[in-house]
């Protein structure tokens, strides 16, 4: 009875931890913009979607992530093993990329679209 008890308890406290998780996530999911002009206009669609997955478009072409919200930052996960890190500041998404990402590094800055557009 004990150990049926102690199943339960630890059932139910991952599904809050699940809960939270996803909740923390629910004020950055969406899909924002960013301008790039070096060495000519571009543009980079980032999408982040509720279930943790996301994506990176530019060009036409697509590279997906997962992401997580931690200490009030989002960090996306790339499939090599390396970490972004973004910091949301209102309707904007700033991600520091060092200079392996973007010779001599640079900052991006994302603007949130509103839903339904593009």
């Amino acid at each position: 009875m004990k150990i049926r008890r102690t199943i339960l308890l630890a059932m139910a406290l991952m599904l809050i931890g699940l809960a939270l998780g996803c909740k923390s996530r629910g004020p950055f999911v969406g899909r924002y913009m960013a301008d790039i002009e070096q060495p000519t206009r571009k543009q980079i669609l980032l999408e982040l979607k509720a279930n943790g997955e996301g994506s990176w478009t530019i060009n036409s072409q697509e590279v997906s992530f997962r992401w997580e919200v931690k200490k009030g930052q989002i960090w996306l996960h790339t499939k090599g093993g390396g970490v972004i890190i973004g910091t949301p500041v209102g309707d904007k998404l700033f991600l520091d990329l060092s200079g392996d990402i973007e010779p001599g590094g640079k900052r991006l800055e994302f603007k949130r679209l509103p839903e339904g557009s593009l």
